[in-house]
């Protein structure tokens, strides 16, 4: 998810969205490790002591079924109605993130510009109507637990009760009677435990459900064959290369030459292209049409992080990562080689 995050972010569009497919993760690792997944092991013995009850009388098996099937329901209410605003409460959190991070990072901006404050008062906003989707969810996910708390507790005495009427009627003993609350407890257990963790549930399946659609845009790359070092000879033929989001090609049938110690300078006024270029040279935009070759294999063959080493690159934003600066030479090696370090540093 990390990997796909980063190539889905070389489109400027995207990345200046809200991100959210490392939360949409962990929310499903938040499941994991939650008490569903024990209920969910649990819950294909409800029907087995469900059978159990119904030894020890019909009336009492069909009063344990009775309320399963009424826990059920409500738990299918549950679902029907605390969906759409888990779903409205997760959207406003990833607006409220993504706004204090784009403030974070032009912090430099805001306080020139006299902006603090009109700034904090539009989080303030956007961070309200989050918390308060976020509580009208838990409000309502809370009222069902609740609510199938309460069920469970009251079908329990009911059981102790209809049990008592039955011995009273000689048609069953005392010790079957406190049998079948126990077994009726252990039944109805799984299913009050699924109901009181359905948020995590339906954050999941959100979750879920939104990855799949990410990963379907954004799939794994295929592996390819490690190509031997190229030689430094750069070939542009036909070259066409339209922005994302764009439908105006920047750049139309460009073709050059730059054989290996020589260089090229490209000049122009603002939007003609120039960018576009470099981001094209460095195998970040797709050609629509026409082909980039180094060392006579087109870019798309190499692997991005062999490319990678093959090609130096200096932004108009420059980004150093956390780490030491002899990591930021070695591009953030594990094992960074010292020796290539320093001569590189020189």
């Amino acid at each position: 998810m990390f990997d796909a995050t980063l190539r889905d972010a070389l489109v400027p569009q995207i990345r200046a969205a809200p991100a959210r497919a490392l939360r949409d993760l962990e929310a499903i690792q938040t499941l994991c490790s939650s008490p569903v997944l024990l209920a969910a092991m649990d819950i294909p013995w409800t029907p087995v002591f469900l059978a159990a009850i119904f030894l020890f009388h019909p009336l009492l098996g069909w009063l344990a079924v009775t309320g399963g099937a009424v826990l059920i329901v409500i738990a299918i209410l549950n679902q029907m109605m605390t969906h759409r605003k888990v779903a409205q409460a997760q959207a406003a959190s990833a607006l409220a993130n993504s706004m204090s991070e784009n403030a974070r990072q032009a912090a430099e901006v805001i306080r020139a510009q006299g902006m603090r404050k009109d700034i904090t008062r539009r989080w303030l906003t956007q961070r309200s109507a989050t918390l308060s989707q976020s509580i009208a969810a838990s409000d309502w996910t809370g009222s069902f637990t609740s609510l199938t708390k309460s069920l469970r507790l009251f079908l329990q005495s009911a059981m102790l009760a209809l049990g008592a009427w039955l011995v009273l009627q000689n048609e069953m003993t005392a010790g079957a009677m406190i049998a079948g609350s126990i077994l009726l407890g252990r039944a109805l257990a799984p299913i009050e435990q699924v109901v009181g963790q359905w948020g995590a549930i339906e954050r999941a399946r959100s979750a879920w459900s939104s990855l799949s659609h990410y990963l379907a845009h954004v799939p794994v790359e295929p592996s390819r064959t490690r190509l031997p070092t190229p030689e430094a000879r750069l070939s542009v033929r036909n070259l066409t290369i339209i922005p994302p989001g764009s439908e105006t090609p920047t750049i139309q049938n460009a073709s050059f030459v730059l054989e290996p110690g020589r260089a090229l300078g490209v000049i122009g006024k603002s939007g003609s292209g120039k960018t576009t270029l470099a981001k094209a040279l460095l195998g970040l935009w797709t050609p629509a049409a026409g082909e980039i070759r180094l060392g006579g294999a087109t870019l798309d063959q190499y692997d991005p992080d062999e490319l990678g080493r093959h090609i130096g690159y200096l932004p108009q934003h420059v980004t150093l990562f956390n780490g030491t600066v002899a990591e930021n030479i070695a591009r953030m090696s594990l094992n960074p080689d010292e020796l290539a370090v320093v001569a590189a540093a020189k």
